[in-house]
């Protein structure tokens, strides 16, 4: 191989290994680190949806890692050429952790020589206190520092690019440990933004105000709940009080699951509606979007085996119909051993093929082009504590 094809390679390698890191729980904590600890729905409920699946993610790997006490992974890429691997290796990334199954540093490689490190800290509750990103040097490039209070709860944040303040966030809670405002600073200490929040005695969010750094109201959303204390509006105004838009939850299952969203512009016209349905499980398996003139504009349809494992899942746009499906293989202890992805001619576009050692844990990812010839490869090298 070739020493350019190698570096191209390598990038591309890297930013696989990356989107897969993040699904790993390599960066899910980083990332949760970024999410704003506000409370919404849709927009902001689907933020806060996705750090919820990242947490949960997050923790389902850092269980793994201390029951099996993973020390330390290694991630190598091998390429295939004409249906064989390469003899030449590429190390990607190394991850090492605690006994408690938590990251503590992880180091990136670029064709065979290490780029990066990130060293992280942690504070009450196993959450990340500071998170350092290295060069292949040793100095610093970024720093993200947060500060808890005794309850656990973030009350600053800091972000550095190398020792300079970028940016800084305080947060306020009130008697009963509900946030009631956060500050937004600029890297000079003057106030950016200021976000505030008010409850009902059920500790349901009932208005929120984001306002500038004299206290003006720039956007402010009130929202109700029916007596069940299920969420069924959200309306947003402007400065002035004019509405700019309006959320109706209209619908909910027996397991109060959301089941229709309507949403509404500032002159009260229907442009979008969100229906969903579910399973016996409480697993969604349809997700219909539609325009104001209730026309579909995209749907997705997905699928689940006894096990609750989601082995399909389709998607529709419109009037062009099936754009692609992805199908998914797990073995008898649930492990996802294959995956598929299909165009809107059902025809095979990607694969990929997972093994696994005896303790459980990814050993191999082999990935297969159109042709369904392997492309590239992915070994991962664990070290385990006494």
């Amino acid at each position: 191989m070739n020493r350019t094809r190698l570096c191209i390679l390598s990038g591309f390698f890297m930013h696989k290994i990356m989107i897969n890191r993040v699904v790993g729980g390599v960066l899910l904590l980083a990332s949760a680190f970024f999410v704003s600890c506000e409370q919404g729905e849709k927009g902001e409920e689907s933020v806060v949806a996705n750090k919820a699946k990242a947490e949960e993610k997050s923790d389902f790997y850092q269980q793994k890692y201390k029951a099996q006490k993973v020390k330390s992974k290694k991630a190598v890429a091998i390429q295939y050429k004409f249906g064989e691997p390469s003899d030449e290796r590429l190390y990607i990334y190394q991850t090492d952790y605690n006994e408690d199954g938590y990251l503590l540093d992880s180091i990136t490689y670029r064709n065979n020589y290490r780029v990066a490190k990130e060293v992280f800290e942690y504070g009450m509750d196993h959450k990340i206190v500071k998170r350092a990103l290295y060069d292949s040097s040793e100095v610093l490039v970024s720093l993200l520092e947060r500060e808890l209070n005794s309850n656990g709860d973030e009350v600053s944040f800091k972000s550095f690019l190398r020792d300079t303040l970028r940016y800084s966030q305080k947060k306020v809670y009130d008697d009963n440990n509900q946030l009631i405002k956060i500050t937004d600073y600029y890297n000079d200490g003057s106030i950016k933004s200021v976000s505030s929040y008010a409850y009902n005695s059920k500790g349901d969010v009932i208005n929120k105000k984001e306002m500038n750094d004299i206290g003006v109201v720039l956007l402010r959303q009130d929202i109700g709940y029916d007596s069940e204390g299920r969420k069924i509006s959200e309306i947003d105004y402007d400065s002035t009080g004019i509405a700019l838009g309006k959320t109706l939850i209209k619908n909910y299952d027996a397991n109060d699951k959301i089941q229709l969203i309507e949403k509404y512009d500032g002159n009260d016209s229907l442009f979008a509606k969100y229906a969903f349905e579910y399973n016996a499980n409480g697993q969604e398996t349809k997700n219909t979007i539609y325009n104001g003139l209730n026309q579909i504009l995209r749907q997705s349809i997905t699928k689940y085996d006894d096990k609750g494992n989601r082995i399909s899942f389709k998607l529709y746009e419109g009037e062009l119909g099936l754009r692609g499906t992805d199908l998914t293989t797990y073995n008898d202890k649930g492990l996802e051993i294959e995956s598929k992805t299909l165009n809107h001619q059902n025809k095979l576009q990607h694969k990929k093929v997972k093994m696994y050692n005896d303790k459980g844990l990814l050993e191999r990812e082999i990935n297969y082009n159109h042709l369904d010839e392997p492309e590239f490869e992915f070994k991962y090298e664990y070290t385990y504590f006494e």
